[in-house]
């Protein structure tokens, strides 16, 4: 078994972030990096107070001595798992959203420690979530999931995608 880690930069409700450290912690992550996009984040003071948690306030003094804030917040979160990885002294690190929740059939840590010493990445197979008109409309409640098409799903594509086959040719944004 070896150690690993998640980061994300978050924002979100503190029970939403609390329900994503309290996942994580559960299956055995040995520290959780947490970027909180919104320097005002009420959810912060909880979260920094966790064992094995890092919590970093992303404000202006943050973005100075960090090359300046990004717009998109897609090389925002890239810019803080780098700086995360860097930091990291662990063998493994998964880059991951607030709202994705690791769901494995075994220990990660076995899984992490069955790779080969030349295996760099592990790619995580994504489910999205499926809007459900009888729940909340948000990302946490839904209770269908979703994967990419494979090949051998080629003949559902237009039946499942319609219209959309043509921009989300695996099934997924």
């Amino acid at each position: 078994m070896v150690d690993w880690g998640i980061v994300s930069t978050v924002r979100a409700s503190e029970d939403k972030v609390m329900a994503f450290v309290a996942h994580h912690l559960s299956l055995g992550a040995a520290r959780i990096w947490l970027y909180f996009d919104d320097p005002d984040d009420p959810a912060f003071a909880a979260v920094a107070a966790l064992p094995r948690v890092t919590a970093t306030l992303c404000n202006s003094d943050y973005w100075q001595t960090n090359g300046g804030r990004h717009e998109r917040h897609q090389n925002r979160q890239s810019r803080n798992a780098k700086r995360a990885q860097r930091v990291c002294m662990l063998p493994w690190i998964a880059h991951i959203d607030v709202d994705e929740f690791l769901w494995p059939t075994r220990p990660i840590g076995t899984l992490l420690a069955e790779q080969p010493d030349k295996v760099m990445i592990v790619r995580m197979e994504p489910f999205e979530a499926m809007h459900d008109p009888d729940l909340p409309d948000d990302i946490y409640t839904a209770r269908q999931f979703r994967g990419a098409l494979n090949d051998t799903d080629i003949a559902l594509r237009p039946a499942v995608l319609g219209l959309y086959r043509a921009v989300m040719p695996a099934g997924m944004l």
